[in-house]
């Protein structure tokens, strides 16, 4: 096989691949559900304070211990209400 051939199947992938995480990177994300909106009303349990950020902070009315949970990629991070509203709990 000649260089310039392997040149050319080399480019392809590396064209291929950059065309792939550019699909992958530029799409858009996991939203959340009904489940999530509906959990983040406030209750007499657990206040829920929204940053400027957008950051969410689950507070409960008697903690004992803190979590900092960091939201995964392409995951809209009300889509975590449910769980860290379990967890507040």
């Amino acid at each position: 096989m000649s260089k310039k051939k392997l040149g050319r199947i080399l480019g392809s992938i590396l064209l291929l691949l950059t065309v792939l995480c550019g699909i992958y990177l530029f799409t858009g994300s996991y939203a959340a559900n009904e489940d999530a909106a509906a959990v983040l009303a406030p209750t007499e349990d657990i206040a829920i304070i929204e940053s400027d950020d957008g950051s969410l902070v689950f507070v409960p009315s008697h903690p004992k211990a803190g979590l900092i949970f960091y939201p995964g990629g392409k995951v809209e991070s009300r889509a975590y209400a449910p769980l860290m509203t379990a967890f507040a709990q």
